[in-house]
């Protein structure tokens, strides 16, 4: 059948509008192709309609905001462009587009942040110049409709955000006994560790309180933290066990890194009471009469106050045969100290070969990631006894190796 044979519905020739009669001049047509015409279109208008209005909440939130009327809940801190604080229903002056802003409120609940935590996270909303503290730029408006789009913005992503290490990186100035005071704390701050246990070399364990005052506060006047000591010898004998505590109190330690007696830990736990001061029982290695493995001492400290617990050498532990990730998780609860270093040595030598942390045998990420998810919170001291060659070298390697693992 022809085109022109196609049958048709003829309108009227008039209809009425709004009380008038209208010309009517077009012919309907019946066929499909009118519908699926017209839902194109339907479609096509839609999908333009929202393109705008994305665009539209882009420009909103890169125009200037008023900080005397911040919009999203949390820290009155500015984040990027846009400062945080309370009043999600306050307008801003210099723009009109303040409802608009409005829309992020239920991205807000999505993500479960509660009043006080900052909403934004830093990837979206970056620090900026003081010049740029209450703008965004256009570059950073794209990305966070990008993040909304793709709803990056869920209470996952925020903890995986907030997933930092709790603890501290330093130096065990054992690293450096061959040097004087002054080039350690250069050493110290070139290599950016601002926490150091005091080797016996650099503060008289052994003397009097006056003596061991005057030697941390050296450390402290160069914007150091004395946060622990070297290994100090604890026997079962009153007189030696009060100097070690009087000293340690007169620096102002918070950990004693020790090596009791086995028959001195009630005569400890007596002055631990007392001075209210942490101890922190280092592991050996094969050989050693006292504790070779991490769990030797967990063992050992057991009966005991809490504040008794353990400083895991992880070199020493690896040759006693004993796993540092799994010492790291089994003894959290009472571990107070870290010495961090790498080994050539076999399970079961008791000679250690000391190497550039991330040079050896021992497993760095595992030791890393266990501190991170028992939330071990105190200092992780590098400990770098290599003899050859230069050793703020060898500990500059050694530090960087671990920022970068932990970056």
């Amino acid at each position: 059948m022809a085109l022109e044979d196609t049958p048709r519905l003829e309108a009227p020739a008039s209809f009425v509008r709004r009380g008038r009669l209208v010309p009517f001049s077009f012919k309907a047509e019946p066929s499909l192709e009118r519908v699926f015409l017209l839902f194109w279109l339907a479609k096509t208008v839609l999908a333009d309609f929202m393109s705008f209005f994305i665009l539209f909440i882009i420009l909103a939130a890169s125009l200037p905001l008023n900080p005397a009327r911040p919009f999203l809940a949390g820290n009155p801190r500015p984040v990027g462009g846009l400062p945080l604080g309370s009043d999600y229903s306050g307008s801003h002056t210099g723009s009109t587009f303040a409802p608009f802003l409005r829309l992020f409120k239920p991205f807000a609940a999505v993500s479960g942040a509660t009043k006080g935590a900052p909403l934004l996270p830093s990837v979206a909303f970056p620090h900026t110049t003081p010049a740029m503290k209450h703008s965004m730029t256009r570059r950073q408006a794209v990305k966070t409709a990008a993040l909304l789009a793709a709803g990056a913005w869920t209470g996952a992503a925020l903890e995986a955000r907030a997933a930092a290490p709790a603890f501290q990186l330093g130096l065990a100035t054992v690293s450096l006994s061959g040097y004087p005071p002054d080039k350690v704390i250069a050493a110290a701050k070139k290599l950016n560790l601002h926490n150091v246990s005091l080797f016996g070399s650099h503060c008289p364990w052994s003397g009097t309180p006056e003596q061991c005052r005057t030697a941390a506060q050296k450390f402290k006047d160069a914007g150091l933290t004395v946060t622990g000591s070297g290994v100090i010898n604890l026997p079962n004998e009153e007189g030696a066990v009060r100097r070690a505590f009087t000293n340690a109190q007169a620096v102002g330690l918070p950990t004693m890194i020790c090596k009791p007696a086995h028959d001195a830990f009630p005569l400890i736990e007596k002055y631990v009471k007392q001075y209210d001061l942490r101890l922190a029982v280092h592991n050996h290695g094969p050989g050693d009469n006292g504790y070779p493995s991490p769990f030797d001492a967990w063992k050992a400290v057991q009966p005991y106050d809490t504040r008794i617990g353990l400083c895991i050498d992880v070199g020493h532990a690896y040759r006693a045969g004993a796993d540092p990730v799994e010492a790291i998780r089994k003894c959290h609860a009472r571990l107070y100290d870290v010495h961090l270093k790498d080994s050539l040595a076999e399970v079961g030598a008791t000679k250690d070969i000391p190497v550039e942390v991330g040079r050896g045998h021992l497993d760095i990420k595992g030791i890393l990631a266990a501190l991170l998810e028992v939330k071990y919170s105190h200092i992780v001291a590098f400990e770098y006894e290599k003899r050859a060659g230069d050793p703020v070298e060898g500990l500059a390697e050694s530090v960087a190796c671990v920022r970068k693992i932990l970056a």
